[in-house]
């Protein structure tokens, strides 16, 4: 069946680039003939998650071509190679689909003329919010495979609670259950972490037909479960007067981080892209300076790291700058009361030069990264 991006059932409620990503994934499974009993049950909800329609799913229950039991379930037949044709032609228009996004401004919100921007949310805001998205992925059961669920025959673990984890992983046994009004940052930044490495989407259930117990789940998604919590997170925090983000990548992927001056955000994902976070020099320097709460010394020590990288590449800066320009690069470091403690250096320096250096060397850096892979291809 061909597919008609323009058709609402088809708006994506994830970002394009992880569902692509999720699906191909099903897909290279039947492709190559490792997917398991519970395959058509992962792509059926994925769709069904994915999208804001119902449709997508319909259809490809359509083109499974097999006959289905009472419960919608097969077992284990081959899928159909229309089904995979089908799911092959979504992943390569997922860039096309639209999203879902809130209503266009009605007629009094068009017609009444007003200065006000966008609203920025505080802090009392962002914690009620936070609640409800995590109420709605808790109804989701994205946190089921942590705190258990309801079974007659106990298969869902032992079942505990949002507030039982907090307890016993940061010792606020009562958070969840106290009013955000009355929530520090410090008690939303915990909830955000905590909660962030218990999630896990959804993926596989199964039918308890022992007194009708229900439909009860058997797999889970760790990897996009906490991507994907991540990401509603930060539209959340982008939302507000914080200054916060949820890490995506990096060492410190998952823990909340001071955000980097808006320009330069994009910086740090290039850098932090196409690095391996264990052990990696300058991913640890970008952790030890984004962390809430790193004070001047963490960030010193941040820059010296970028500066010990760098000077590593100065045979290689030497042939593209010419002796003059190259010493200019490691002026900073060396000028400042940074590497060096001598009477040569400058001690008497605000706090508010160090993100000025910091970004300065991680620039740098991405810049010599990015001479060196143009040099690699011959350019």
């Amino acid at each position: 069946m061909p597919i008609d991006p323009k058709d609402p059932e088809y708006a994506l409620r994830w970002p394009p680039h992880l569902f692509a990503e999720e699906m191909s994934r099903l897909v290279a499974a039947a492709k190559a003939g490792s997917w398991d009993d519970s395959w058509d049950e992962q792509v059926e909800t994925l769709l069904r998650q994915a999208f804001a329609g119902g449709e997508p799913a319909r259809e490809f229950r359509e083109l499974l071509d097999i006959p289905t039991k009472s419960t919608g379930r097969y077992d284990g037949e081959e899928p159909s190679d229309a089904a995979i044709a089908w799911l092959s032609d979504l992943v390569a228009i997922a860039e096309q689909l639209p999203s879902v996004q809130h209503p266009r401004p009605y007629w009094s919100q068009r017609t009444t003329t007003t200065d006000a921007g966008p609203e920025v949310l505080g802090l009392a805001e962002v914690a009620e919010r936070f609640r409800k998205l995590v109420d709605q992925l808790e109804t989701d059961r994205y946190f089921s495979r942590s705190i258990g669920y309801e079974c007659v025959d106990g298969h869902g673990g032992e079942v505990g609670s949002i507030d039982d984890k907090l307890g016993e992983l940061i010792g606020k046994a009562d958070l969840w259950s106290t009013p955000t009004t009355s929530w520090t940052l410090d008690d939303l930044c915990d909830a955000i972490e905590v909660l962030h490495d218990l999630a896990a989407r959804p993926t596989a259930e199964y039918f308890h037909n022992y007194f009708d117990c229900g439909w009860h789940l058997k797999k889970w998604s760790i990897a996009s479960g906490r991507r994907l919590y991540t990401w509603q997170v930060n539209a959340l925090l982008e939302s507000s007067d914080l200054g916060l983000r949820l890490a995506d990548t990096g060492e410190d992927t998952g823990r909340v981080v001071e955000l980097a001056p808006s320009p330069l955000e994009p910086l740090v994902s290039d850098v932090l892209d196409v690095r391996d976070a264990s052990g990696d020099e300058v991913a640890h320097a970008i952790a030890m300076f984004r962390r809430r709460g790193a004070d001047r010394n963490d960030q010193r020590l941040a820059i010296i790291e970028l500066a010990r990288v760098l000077e590593s590449r100065r045979p290689f800066i030497k042939q593209v700058l010419n002796s003059k320009d190259e010493g200019v690069l490691f002026g900073l470091a060396n000028s400042f009361d940074l590497r060096h403690n001598d009477h040569k250096q400058k001690p008497a320096y605000g706090d508010e030069f160090l993100p000025w250096i910091f970004y300065y060397y991680l620039a740098t850096l991405q810049l010599t990264d990015d001479l060196s892979a143009r040099g690699a291809a011959g350019d």
